[in-house]
């Protein structure tokens, strides 16, 4: 992948985890993360604090911005195949764009064409009972096999058996990270989030690479869970959790709320329970789900799994790419970051697998 200057800047401003609005601000005082960059190397943190960022920001963004620091991030980020997404990019989503707090950029691995079409977030407990993988994973596989793309967060329990299921069934699922994707933990098991991709799934996070899994990084991630989603299903957890926290996003983001009541008595009941008390919608399985929001024609929808043979890492690169606008081979060599031989390759037998085509001049677009 190609990286410009610019978004090394980015990527050095993101380590700060400043807002949306704060981000705007800089852009609007300063022009571009370059231009935030270089004020810095001239006055210090007084550009930084006239955009609102606090001592502790501006301690960070001091230290991040030697220039060895931010080479060996970028080192991370091609190392680890890892993609920016700008929220000015087309292929941003628009749910995201629409939180309060919208993420300015995010990080990313995997196919992001798993973005479009129908997604349901599904969050439990990571203490699950058996008797709640084993239906997670039933509901999940049901619902990809209708074309749902299901949103979880990787962590050990319901979520991990909600991508397991979907990955059981015809449709990709998404992973969010609370932390750098060339060290998601913690997993529900080793190596989730790399068979999530190759299942031409997706991995997002707000979190660029050496940024470790910290406590507070959750309640954050899970409003991107459930901003992903049309709707979203809570399977088992305590009346007190995390998986409570992102309910309770849903239903300020405007989502349909559903719950799988468990058995009663069962500690992981107590929050599915107490939300169907108060206006969620009781599910018995994945018809119930498909009824309510209207999706009985799911079947219908494009399976991402279904249509794509497998895909070296050049290959998902460039389909990517092609999924969101037609490319002429020169503009794929700049955003790619390949060379010549290694794009031709990779175009060639994209072609030939019948995911792209050609058009004169060397224009490509998704078949």
């Amino acid at each position: 992948m190609h990286y410009s200057r610019e978004d090394a800047c980015r990527v050095w401003l993101s380590v700060a985890e400043i807002s949306s609005s704060t981000f705007e601000q800089m852009l609007e005082n300063l022009g571009s993360a370059e231009g935030v960059y270089d004020a810095v190397q001239r006055h210090g943190d007084k550009p930084l604090k006239n955009c609102g960022l606090s001592s502790r920001q501006c301690g960070i963004l001091l230290e991040e911005a030697e220039r060895k620091r931010m080479h060996d991030r970028l080192v991370l980020l091609q190392k680890n195949e890892i993609g920016l997404l700008q929220q000015e990019d087309e292929r941003f989503p628009e749910l995201l764009r629409q939180l309060n707090d919208p993420p300015w950029m995010l990080y990313w691995r995997g196919e992001l064409n798993c973005l479009l079409g129908r997604h349901l977030a599904i969050v439990g407990t990571r203490k699950s009972s058996d008797y709640g993988v084993n239906v997670t994973r039933h509901i999940a596989e049901d619902l990809s096999r209708s074309g749902v793309c299901i949103v979880s967060g990787m962590a050990p329990g319901i979520d991990t058996a909600a991508h397991d299921g979907c990955m059981m069934g015809t449709s990709p699922t998404i992973g969010l990270a609370g932390c750098g994707l060339e060290r998601p933990k913690p997993l529900g098991r080793e190596g989730l989030d790399q068979d999530i991709i190759e299942h031409g799934g997706l991995v997002l996070s707000e979190y660029p690479p050496g940024v470790g899994a910290l406590p507070y990084h959750f309640p954050t991630r899970n409003r991107l869970i459930s901003g992903l989603s049309d709707g979203l299903l809570f399977m088992e957890g305590r009346i007190r959790s995390g998986g409570m926290i992102t309910v309770g996003c849903a239903l300020d983001q405007g989502k349909d709320v559903f719950a799988f009541p468990g058995s009663a008595g069962q500690e992981g009941s107590e929050g599915p329970l107490q939300i169907i008390r108060e206006g969620a919608t009781l599910i018995r399985d994945a018809a119930d789900i498909l009824a309510d929001m209207g999706w009985e024609d799911a079947a219908s929808a494009p399976k991402v799994m279904e249509s794509l043979p497998p895909l070296d890492p050049d290959q998902r690169t460039v389909l990517s790419l092609l999924t969101v606008e037609e490319l002429s081979f020169d503009q794929l060599t700049f955003k790619t970051g390949l060379d010549a031989p290694k794009l031709n390759a990779a175009l060639t037998l994209l072609e030939l697998s019948g995911l792209i085509m050609q058009s004169p001049g060397r224009i490509y677009r998704k078949a």
